[in-house]
């Protein structure tokens, strides 16, 4: 069964057209022998001749007319009903992008990172309202003034460039965008090279992200980083080093003597009878003396040396690139230094001192028993004394 839709429209016109056309010559021709009877008593050849005339100059000129017209009017619609569709495809996609266009606008000025792009010559063209919550500057007043005016250092951005020319953009650098009032400004940056339509460099579009409570708060915390190394390895009462960070560097030294064939040595000492002075005096004087003690032997410790309270009324000098004669000189000099020393209250206070050198394939543990065992010596031998392991 054929389905009409698939037939041409022109096929279909053409063929109504004739089929009119041969109905019009039928007709005529059948008015012709009608008339040829009533006027002639029977049918006149002329009349049929003239009739068949009128018939096929209505089927070749006639008809071809009425066709043009039919065709071109059949094309006409075709042309405007494609111009209404164009029309309406048109005015959907103005909706469309009306719609975008204010979609973007509102992001773009209720975004809270801070969006630019630069002309080739480095001038502000396109800035986010967003600008203003972090620096002070509105947005008009800085469309068209140079980007280079928003960095604290000129040499971030002229370090961003060269990467951008390397890279064709930059990821996460850190700048300091300089704000109205003075104030800085510490912003994360994400940029890109623009290009015109021949490939030359045509400006900078990027996204910056305020990042300065992100860069106080890493301040903060490596201060108090900081604060609590200080404490875990600080005598809180004399300011200068505890057993743990003595140990810890003593451990290292001595992998690094060991290795470089390096001299090391160890200077312990304590304050003769401190029990007495606590006693007689009190806590507080004896903490005193701590303190000046501590004042006095750290201004004749060399600066490449560690000096660290072991303990108590004990402390700890590491002498690095040391021997044990340079060692008991070493100690002998501070003795002397401390003995004459007025001390508040006190007014004398002396020590006992053990030395001790690494000796080979030696671990911290003899080599603390070494210098511990040399004290125990100058205790036992009278005091305020210097003995060596």
């Amino acid at each position: 069964m054929t389905n009409n839709k698939t037939l041409p429209r022109l096929f279909n016109t053409w063929h109504f057209i004739w089929l009119a056309i041969l109905f019009a010559e039928l007709f005529t021709t059948a008015s012709n022998a009608i008339q040829s009877v009533i006027w002639y008593g029977k049918i006149s050849p002329s009349l049929m001749i003239i009739g068949a005339i009128d018939a096929l100059v209505v089927s070749l000129i006639v008809a071809p007319i009425i066709f043009y017209f039919i065709r071109h009017t059949t094309e006409l619609n075709k042309i405007n009903e494609q111009l209404h569709l164009q029309m309406a495809e048109r005015k959907r996609a103005e909706v469309d992008l009306q719609k975008s266009e204010l979609k973007y606008r509102t992001i773009f000025e209720n975004v809270q990172d801070i969006f630019f792009q630069t002309d080739a010559n480095g001038n502000i063209i396109e800035i986010s309202p967003s600008i203003l919550k972090y620096t002070g500057y509105s947005r008009e007043e800085l469309i068209g003034k140079p980007e280079a005016s928003f960095y604290l250092n000129l040499e971030d951005r002229g370090k961003m460039l060269e990467i951008m020319q390397k890279t064709g953009e930059v990821v996460d650098y850190e700048v300091v965008i300089k704000a109205k009032d003075d104030h800085q400004v510490h912003a994360s940056l994400h940029a890109h090279l623009l290009y015109d339509k021949e490939g030359n460099p045509a400006g900078v579009e990027g996204v910056m992200r305020d990042i300065t409570e992100r860069i106080q708060t890493a301040a903060h915390l490596k201060q108090l980083n900081e604060i609590l190394s200080r404490q875990a390895t600080t005598d809180p009462l004399t300011g200068i080093a505890n057993r743990l960070k003595f140990n810890d560097v003593l451990n290292t030294e001595i992998r690094r003597a060991t290795r470089f064939s390096l001299s090391l040595s160890l200077i312990m000492f304590d304050i003769d009878d401190f029990k007495k002075i606590n006693d007689i005096f009190g806590h507080h004087v004896g903490d005193n003396i701590l303190r000046e003690l501590t004042a006095l032997v750290t201004q004749h410790v060399r600066i490449h040396d560690l000096f660290a309270r072991w303990g108590g009324e004990e402390f700890m000098i590491m002498a690095t690139n040391t021997s044990i004669e340079n060692a008991r000189h070493y100690a002998e000099k501070l003795l002397r230094i401390i003995e004459k020393h007025d001390f508040p209250n006190v007014r004398q206070v002396t020590c006992s001192f053990g030395v001790a050198q690494l000796g080979i394939d030696e671990n911290d543990i003899r080599f603390m028993q070494k210098v511990d065992n040399a004290l125990y010596q100058a205790k036992a031998q009278g005091r305020n004394r210097v003995e060596i392991a």
